[in-house]
C-alpha cells in the first residue's frame, strides 16, 4: 500500500522506500566479501604432493614403549620442481623435531649432504606401534631451503610453507617402506577462521533478505 504526500511516494509505514536500497547494498558487500574469502581460500589450499614413494630406506626404525623414536633416513623420487625428477633424502629428528629434504652422498649411503632443498620443523599428529609395524604422521612448517621460494609461490603460501607427512614401516634396519609429503596444507585453525568469517557474512545476507521481505 502506498500513497502520495508532498510529491513523494510513501509506503504504508509513511517513509520513503530507502530500506530496500540499503538491503541491496548490504547484500552486495556481503557477496563481494564472500568472493574474496573464496579467493583467499583457493590460494591457501593450493597443494603439491612432493613425495609419495620409497626408493630405499637407511638406518634403523626404533621405538620406545608404544612410540616411534627414530626412523633413520629414506630416499624418495619426486618430479618437483619443474618436473625435472630426482631422488632426494628425507630425514626427521624426533629429538629436535626438525624435518629436512636434502641431497645424498652417492651410491646408497643414506647420508645427507648439501644442498638442503627444504628444512623446517614438525609436530606429530599420530605416532603408533603395533607389533613390529609403525606409523607416524605430522604437520610440517618449512622455513628455508633451495626449493623454498618456489614452493611459497606455487602453493600461495606467505612466510612459511605448511605441509603434512606420513611415514610407515617396520621396526629394524631399513624399516621405512611408505612415505608421503604434501606441501601447501593450511593449518586447521586457518580453515576454521575462514569458515567462521564466511558463515558470519552469509548470515548477514540472510538477515538482510528477511528484512527486505518483511
Amino acid at each position: 500500500m502506498s500513497y502520495w504526500h508532498s510529491g513523494t511516494l510513501l509506503h504504508a509505514a509513511g517513509q520513503p522506500n530507502k530500506r530496500k536500497k540499503k538491503t541491496m547494498k548490504m547484500m552486495i558487500k556481503g557477496a563481494v566479501a564472500l568472493a574474496a574469502i573464496v579467493s583467499v581460500a583457493s590460494a591457501a589450499s593450493a597443494q603439491i604432493t612432493l613425495f609419495n614413494n620409497i626408493v630405499h630406506s637407511y638406518g634403523t626404525v626404533t621405538t620406545s614403549g608404544a612410540q616411534v623414536t627414530g626412523m633413520g633416513t629414506w630416499e624418495s623420487y619426486s618430479l618437483y620442481p619443474a618436473g625435472t625428477g630426482g631422488n632426494y633424502l628425507t630425514s626427521i629428528d624426533f629429538n629436535t623435531n626438525t624435518f629436512s629434504v636434502t641431497d645424498m652422498v652417492p651410491y646408497g649411503t643414506g647420508i645427507s649432504q648439501p644442498p638442503v632443498y627444504l628444512t623446517g620443523t614438525f609436530t606429530t599428529t599420530s605416532n603408533s606401534v603395533s607389533g613390529s609395524n609403525v606409523g607416524v604422521a605430522g604437520n610440517v612448517t618449512f622455513t628455508s631451503g633451495t626449493w623454498f621460494s618456489q614452493l611459497l609461490a606455487d602453493t600461495g603460501s606467505v612466510g612459511t610453507v605448511k605441509g603434512y607427512f606420513t611415514a610407515g614401516g617396520v621396526v629394524g634396519n631399513n624399516g621405512v617402506n611408505s612415505y608421503s609429503l604434501t606441501a601447501g596444507v593450511p593449518e586447521p585453525a586457518e580453515w576454521a577462521a575462514m569458515g567462521m568469517l564466511a558463515s558470519g557474512l552469509g548470515g548477514l545476507v540472510v538477515r538482510a533478505r528477511r528484512r527486505r521481505n518483511a
